[in-house]
């Protein structure tokens, strides 16, 4: 980790799938940049925070992620300035998520409707990136799919942004061939995809 004036390890961890929830224990989080810039957001504004793209240090499948941090005080006090917020922390709560698991649940008991869709990461400062792109089963004949958005947005296509934890995410919705083959109009998949899209914001928050 380096020497450090502050170190951050994961003294805790219970997890949902891991089969050994303890792989990530030790860990420290302040070790790696992008951990440590949403911590440091996470502590000055008092509200929770979260990273960009990562691999996951222990993960079953795909490792594909990002974490929220939440910083966690003295009992008792609300601190509310940066100096008071940086005086007071006594440590962090954090939540760990792959970005495919959260699509799959948010999809688990409806189908995608046809439409395809990539979840891209825009927050100002560094350079957009994919975090996931998700082939609806109704389009699986399709053959290849583009990932690429230019091609993307040179056709039928529906985005919408999201804030999660203060990072800027984009969900861009575009149709299989398939989903245009049976006349469906631009309006419904737009709805179709308005719909989905209250679904995965549900199912992060």
């Amino acid at each position: 980790s380096g020497r450090r004036a502050e170190y951050f390890p994961v003294v805790y961890r219970e997890s949902l799938a891991d089969a050994d929830p303890r792989g990530a224990l030790g860990f420290d989080i302040a070790s790696d940049p992008r951990r440590r810039i949403a911590l440091e957001r996470a502590q000055d504004s008092g509200l929770p925070a979260a990273t960009g793209r990562l691999r996951l240090v222990s993960a079953a499948g795909d490792r594909t992620g990002f974490w929220v941090v939440a910083p966690v005080y003295a009992p008792g006090l609300i601190p509310t300035t940066a100096p008071e917020r940086s005086r007071q922390l006594i440590g962090f709560a954090q939540g760990v998520f792959q970005v495919k698991a959260l699509v799959d649940t948010a999809l688990a008991e409806m189908e995608s409707g046809g439409l395809h869709f990539l979840v891209v990461d825009r927050t100002p400062g560094g350079p957009p990136e994919v975090l996931h792109h998700h082939r609806s089963r109704a389009g699986q004949h399709d053959g290849a799919v583009t990932t690429d958005e230019a091609v993307i947005r040179a056709e039928l296509h529906y985005s919408h942004p999201l804030d999660v934890a203060g990072r800027r995410w984009e969900l861009l919705f575009f149709p299989s061939a398939r989903y245009l083959a049976v006349a469906h109009t631009g309006r419904a998949w737009e709805t179709a995809a308005a719909m989905l899209l209250a679904t995965l914001a549900v199912a992060a928050f």
